[in-house]
């Protein structure tokens, strides 16, 4: 039994391969997902960081809930930013 190779595409987002129908073109969107970002990469989201910004708007509506007015110099030396 013969062995072929068949050109095709996978989408980054969801995974799918396809081979398209028309090989001239190159695909918009992927056919399962409908993604225009199918050929590239998800960003990988730093949840650390988003953590600690998420702290500090905590943190900061506190003082705010409280009447205190801080000026920006004021909450950086606080929250050391």
């Amino acid at each position: 039994m013969a062995k072929i190779t068949l050109q095709g595409y996978q989408c980054e987002r969801c995974g799918h391969q396809w081979v398209p129908r028309n090989k001239d073109e190159y695909p918009n969107v992927c056919p399962k997902c409908k993604s225009p970002y199918w050929d590239k990469p998800k960003k990988k989201i730093n949840i650390n960081k988003s953590i600690k910004n998420l702290e500090l708007r905590k943190k900061s509506m506190k003082v705010y809930k409280i009447g205190g007015r801080l000026r920006q110099k004021d909450f950086i030396e606080r929250f050391s930013i």
